[in-house]
Parts: structure tokens; sequence; C-alpha cells
């Protein structure tokens, strides 16, 4: 059977185009992938950006310090250090004493964090207000380069959108021109169903759509 392959920040990205409830006047959306790693998907004008490779937007391994400490990729101090779920589980470790069990899966454990915070612990407030903030800094990069209609943030650490939207907001706020700033929507998904799971069926759905005399026979 023919199989397709996607990123999964650019199969998320075509699941909020196709099946995310906006504006239809939309030009460009951007989904922001926060999950275990952290990654970018931009549609432009109903087509994905991709770059000479396929691997443009990979906001992730964008250096929010040049200092900081290396990444996996080779870079150093990249934004994915220090926003995405497995760092938020981190900084909880370090700084919420037994808190949380290293038996959680970083779902659930990010779930703990937020929900700490919900009910006012204060090393839980600083662990999410600090890692809103490095979000934040990402939402800067993806306006400056980029200036979509609209963010669509999701994955694992949206899980705590109540709590990290009025910080990333004010970061946003500080930090970009008002020209662009008060222009571009920042949203949480609100996609019932994993994003990326949509953004599959969408992705193998297109590929068939387009050429569907060569897969008519595939299964034969």
């Amino acid at each position: 059977m023919p199989v397709f392959i996607e990123h999964d920040a650019n199969a998320g990205a075509f699941a909020e185009w196709f099946f995310g409830d906006y504006d239809p006047s939309l030009r460009s959306l951007a989904y922001f992938l926060i999950g275990e790693g952290v990654g970018l998907g931009i549609i432009d004008r109903g087509k994905l950006f991709l770059g000479v490779q396929g691997t443009a937007c990979e906001i992730g391994h964008v250096s929010m310090d040049i200092h900081g400490p290396r990444c996996e990729c080779g870079n150093y101090g990249c934004l994915e250090m220090y926003s995405s779920a497995s760092a938020l589980w981190k900084k909880a470790q370090k700084h919420m004493e037994g808190f949380p069990s290293e038996k959680l899966q970083s779902s659930d454990a990010c779930n703990a964090v937020f929900e700490a915070a919900r009910a006012g612990n204060q090393k839980a407030l600083d662990v999410v207000r600090e890692t809103a903030e490095y979000i934040g800094y990402g939402c800067v990069t993806v306006i400056n380069a980029y200036n979509p209609d609209i963010i669509i943030i999701g994955d694992i650490v949206s899980e705590g959108g109540d709590l990290l939207m009025p910080i990333i907001q004010e970061v946003v706020k500080q930090r970009v021109i008002p020209e662009l700033h008060t222009r571009v929507q920042i949203r949480i998904s609100n996609l019932k169903v994993d994003p990326t799971l949509y953004g599959a069926a969408a992705t193998a759905t297109s590929k068939v759509l387009q050429l569907p005399s060569m897969f008519a026979t595939a299964g034969k």
C-alpha cells in the first residue's frame, strides 16, 4: 500500500488549516507544536512552506542562548531545550522537590505541573511562567520571520493553555512592534483529536486526490 511520510508539525498545520474553526479568509497559518520536541508548520495560501529539502521552519533549533547547553542537533541553547514537554518536566524535577514522579509519561507529568500551578503551588507557577516566556520568545520569532495571520499552539504543553496564554501574550506585546503583534492571532488548538493524526489523514487524502489514477490500483 502507498505510504506517505510527513513531519509532525507540518501534519498539525494541515489539520488546523482543514479542520480548525478559523476565519476562512486566513491566508497564512503557523502551527507551533510543543510536545516532546518543538516544531513549526507553516501553511501559506493553502500550501506548506517546506524549503529546499523539506526541513524549513525548524524553530525548535533556533538558539535562545548561544552559550546555552548543547542540543542533540549540535546547536547550543535551542528553544526546544527550554520550552518542550521534556524541558518543563526537567525544570519541575529540579525546582519541585519529589514532584513529579519519574514514572510518569511526559504528558502526565506536564499535566501534574499544570494542576499544581492551578492549585496555587508557587514553584509550579514559576516553572510554568518560565516555560511560557520561552514559548512567547518562539512566537516572537515566528511573527518576525513569517508574519502569519494566526499562530496555533498545540501538543502536550498546550494543555496548560489557560496558564500559558497571558504570559505568551505579554512577551509578544513587549517584543514585537504594535503593527505586527496587534495583527496576528495567537490561540491554543481546539481540535479534540491530536492534530498530527488529523494531519496525517489530510496528507494522505490530499496526495491521493492530486493524482487519483496513480493510486487506483495500488492495493491490487
